[in-house]
């Protein structure tokens, strides 16, 4: 799916929790595949339910808790 969104030379992809179900190796490979992705300025928007889960790469963070922000800004800064 993402090889066809590529196809398209998308500015922006969303990912649903890109990591579920996926075994260690492949959630590495699909960290590189982030990474590319960014490099190629590529803008990517990571839905995730657990903050283990947020993509090296990531930049910014929105974190909703009952669908209200609970915080917004550079990911370096935020602390649980």
């Amino acid at each position: 799916m993402i090889a066809k969104s590529l196809l398209q030379k998308p500015r922006m992809l969303i990912f649903d929790n890109p990591f579920i179900g996926l075994d260690v190796e492949t959630r590495q490979d699909m960290e590189e595949v982030f990474v590319y992705l960014k490099e190629q300025g590529i803008q990517m928007l990571f839905i995730v339910a657990d903050a283990r889960d947020i993509p090296s790469c990531s930049t910014h963070l929105l974190h909703l808790e009952q669908c209200k922000p609970i915080y917004a800004g550079d990911i370096t800064k935020y602390t649980v």
